[in-house]
């Protein structure tokens, strides 16, 4: 009898460095939006002080992680980390397709592609806060692909996504 020697996954490597860059600037796009949007601190008032979120592509794939702190999200990085919300993205492929707009976040849950352990009430409040931080970091064109109701973005907030690309998401403001 022959022995098959055993067939390993690849690490798609060039997937996960920008599923970090992307969870880098989504962090940093989070701290600086929950700061100045009026309508991302309206969400946020429903969460508690001090609660972790963790998003996370299964298997041992890249993370980040936000807190929120009187009101604002607060990006703690790339980094493992106890959360009390963590939402996991299904393999590299499902993150990847999500992060360029090839899937939106609802065909992602409705597909099995993304679960969610913690409280379900917070976790549809971050979904929320996402969509909104998605209609700032992305272009109308595509959010009408991944978004099935895209927000306004009357020209105070055109400016403000220009600062969220500027200051936002390299210094973190």
């Amino acid at each position: 009898m022959e022995k098959y020697m055993p067939i390993e996954p690849g690490t798609k490597p060039f997937k996960r460095i920008f599923i970090k860059t992307i969870f880098f600037v989504l962090g940093r796009a989070f701290q600086s939006a929950s700061r100045h949007d009026a309508d991302l601190k309206a969400e946020l008032a429903a969460l508690p002080n001090l609660l972790k979120i963790q998003m996370q592509v299964q298997p041992n794939g890249p993370q980040f992680n936000l807190q929120v702190l009187d009101g604002r999200l607060m990006y703690l990085g790339l980094k493992p980390m106890a959360s009390d919300i963590t939402i996991y993205l299904k393999n590299i492929e499902c993150a990847f397709d999500m992060f360029t707009a090839q899937m939106g976040v609802v065909e992602g849950y409705t597909g099995h592609r993304i679960a969610l352990k913690g409280n379900p009430v917070f976790g549809m409040i971050f979904t929320r806060c996402l969509f909104i931080v998605q209609a700032y970091l992305f272009p109308k064109i595509i959010n009408k692909r991944v978004m099935r109701r895209v927000p306004p973005m009357p020209l105070k907030k055109q400016l403000f996504r220009i600062w969220i690309y500027c200051l936002g998401i390299p210094l973190g403001v």
